[in-house]
């Protein structure tokens, strides 16, 4: 017999359904990563309550650096507070200082230069990406995985005769549905992966999202010890793809 006072947490995986039965005898709790416009509201509602203003920029600039993790947010912001202080608005360069990640060089960064299939900054970023306070080369993967299957969903929508602002459409919808985590604008990211779509082929696409499982299983395994390598192996893997196209 359990302790009147014990708890028991339960946690089941994101998109699994819950058990009805365990839902019904206990509280059910629905932790779903916020939509961009109402993290870019918590993060101003979050930024008032530590005493500071933040500007948009700076914003955008805190949800690239960090990612929509509530407490990560509320931790760098109370960092900004006491450094900043009250009286101004925080500025993107000094997120970029305190948070010790520059514009230009995040993770959705590394992520657009694969995108657009830029390998030589891909390859770059790698250097100053990884090293960053909270990065992995496993988030980067994952963060890519998701890139590169709204690539081949924007692909395929155009093949089938999709087009412009209503590709856009019909991408946003998608996003609206799956609410992928890490997604920080889904009207950018609609826009982002119709554009990024004619630069792939299906097939390109298909192996590029292959490698890239391929490369997140070696870093989960035993044998990997080299995170840079794997992720430099992988970046030139799809550059010799699109060299052979």
């Amino acid at each position: 017999r359990p302790s009147p006072t014990t708890v028991l947490i339960l946690v089941h995986g994101a998109g699994e359904p819950s058990d009805a039965g365990l839902a019904r005898a206990g509280t059910h709790i629905d932790v779903a990563v916020p939509e961009p416009d109402a993290l870019r509201r918590w993060v101003v509602a979050r930024a008032r309550r530590a005493g500071i203003e933040i500007d948009a920029e700076a914003i955008e600039h805190l949800v690239r650096s960090v990612g929509p993790d509530l407490a990560h947010l509320g931790t760098e912001l109370e960092k900004l507070a006491a450094a900043v202080g009250a009286g101004r608005p925080v500025t993107p360069a000094e997120v970029a200082q305190l948070v010790g990640v520059n514009r230009g060089e995040t993770i959705e960064d590394w992520v657009g230069a694969v995108a657009a299939r830029d390998v030589v900054r891909a390859l770059r970023l790698t250097d100053v990406v990884l090293p960053q306070a909270g990065v992995t080369a496993v988030r980067m993967l994952i963060a890519l995985g998701t890139e590169l299957v709204g690539i081949r969903l924007a692909r395929a929508l155009s093949g089938g005769g999709m087009a412009g602002a209503r590709l856009e459409r019909a991408l946003l919808e998608q996003l609206r549905r799956v609410r992928p985590a890490g997604v920080r604008d889904w009207e950018a990211q609609a826009r982002s992966w119709a554009a990024a779509a004619q630069l792939w082929t299906p097939n390109e696409l298909d192996q590029a999202i292959r490698a890239t499982y391929q490369a997140d299983r070696a870093l989960k395994s035993t044998t990997v010890s080299d995170d840079r390598a794997t992720l430099r192996s992988l970046l030139l893997s799809l550059g010799a793809g699109k060299a052979a196209a």
